[in-house]
């Protein structure tokens, strides 16, 4: 980890995994709720979570805590009525940063990772897809042709985070419209379903050299 700032957080995390020393888990922990505070956060602890040097059980953390602060400072919150502390919002050239970097981690970071980056992706994109975030839906198209199943499936469970907001929802105007630009990935998505489709029967025959992917 090349990065200074990136390597300090990735050493804080690893105190937050203490269970022999509570003191310094509970330092770290204040250490992080303080530093949530200070602006390019989101991205830094993105940037731990790419982190391939990192161990897997600080990344895993790392994601945990980065989905947790998309829900509550990608768009913040001025104080209510109770008293309590206005929580400010990402900002944008923040977010661009983030959002180019989320798409490619989901296709690349082990599960128990992705599956964090899922529901942070899932919160962004409520915020920002498809009016704010017009590179998205091109890029997992672009992304679909590609021949590596491993890439096919972290596209598939990337769409499924932006989508799954359609199921149940009312139509409206502007729903339909949403509808109507995200049509674009029906071909592409159609695409690889046929490359998958067609390649079952010679993993199924054990004549493919790593059928596992599938």
């Amino acid at each position: 980890m090349e990065d200074p700032e990136v390597s300090q957080l990735a050493q804080v995390f690893i105190r937050t995994l203490s269970v022999t020393n509570v003191a310094d888990m509970k330092q770290a922990e204040a250490y992080i709720a303080s530093a949530a505070q200070r602006p390019n956060y989101c991205l830094t602890v993105l940037k731990l979570v790419a982190a391939e040097a990192a161990p897997l059980e600080v990344r895993q953390a790392a994601s945990v805590n980065f989905k947790n602060h998309v829900k509550t400072h990608w768009v913040g919150r001025p104080m209510d009525d109770l008293g309590n502390a206005a929580v400010p919002a990402t900002p944008e050239p923040e977010k661009e940063q983030v959002k180019g970097l989320i798409t490619s981690l989901m296709l690349s970071a082990p599960p128990p990772v992705r599956a964090q980056l899922s529901e942070a992706l899932t919160l962004i994109s409520g915020h920002d897809f498809p009016a704010r975030w017009k590179g998205l839906l091109p890029e997992l198209c672009e992304r679909l042709t590609s021949a590596d199943p491993t890439v096919v499936n972290g596209v598939l469970e990337t769409a499924n985070s932006i989508f799954k907001r359609y199921r149940n929802a009312f139509m409206t105007s502007s729903l339909n419209e949403e509808l109507k630009y995200c049509q674009q990935a029906v071909t592409p998505l159609l695409g690889a379903l046929q490359r998958v489709t067609a390649a079952l029967p010679a993993a199924a025959a054990g004549v493919a050299a790593d059928p596992a992917p599938l």
